[in-house]
């Protein structure tokens, strides 16, 4: 594992993540942290468990399902018609051009499941490794049998106040995170990230 350091913050990342850039490192983790808090913040005191392929998954890159599927396609149909050859060579043509058409097709798929799982790995460990800074940092805490719940500390630090440039009042944490994640809202990514890279580095203290 390789220690992150964000300013003041560290925390472990896998050493193969940082192939995929390590400012993504940081958005994801800004992200991440402001969607624990928004989770938490709606059943405190109350612990609750967090779905984390639920959240991973708003978050994964990879975008390339439909040619997943295009060459899953061709590749049953490839290897039935070598079947078929196999078992009654006048029904189905296969020769060499064939059998190297399969392997081509065999080897794009296997790069595009390595590439899917990947990435599913990558978002995976920032937010293991983000859950793992949060308890370190006293600001969650992990109920056995029951879920992770926030600290004092954190409650306290959600519901203060912070100025922005952005805003012509004080807004507190909680409700600038609340707002990241309203479903009556329709906010892209930049402003997502944009906003949760200001938002987290003042409430854990790192201005």
């Amino acid at each position: 594992m390789v220690i992150f350091k964000y300013g003041a913050i560290s925390f472990a990342i896998a050493p193969y993540l940082f192939f995929w850039g390590s400012m993504n490192n940081i958005e994801q983790f800004s992200i991440y942290t402001a969607k624990i808090f928004e989770e938490l913040y709606s059943t405190f005191p109350i612990p609750k468990y967090i779905n984390q392929d639920e959240i991973i998954t708003m978050h994964l890159q990879f975008d390339k399902h439909d040619e997943i599927r295009e060459y899953n396609s061709l590749k049953n149909s490839s290897e039935l018609s070598k079947i078929i050859h196999e078992a009654s060579p006048e029904l189905a043509k296969w020769d060499y051009n064939d059998q190297k058409n399969l392997d081509e097709i065999s080897s794009r798929l296997k790069t595009l499941k390595n590439a899917e799982h990947e990435d599913k790995d990558r978002q995976l460990s920032i937010y293991k490794s983000t859950l793992e800074f949060l308890k370190d940092e006293g600001l969650i805490v992990l109920i056995p049998y029951k879920g992770y719940r926030l600290t004092s500390k954190s409650f306290s630090h959600l519901n203060k106040t912070f100025e922005d440039a952005t805003l012509t009042e004080k807004e507190s944490f909680i409700a600038s995170i609340r707002g990241l994640f309203s479903e009556t809202k329709s906010i892209s990514r930049d402003v997502l990230v944009g906003t949760a890279i200001t938002i987290i580095p003042k409430l854990l203290g790192y201005n």
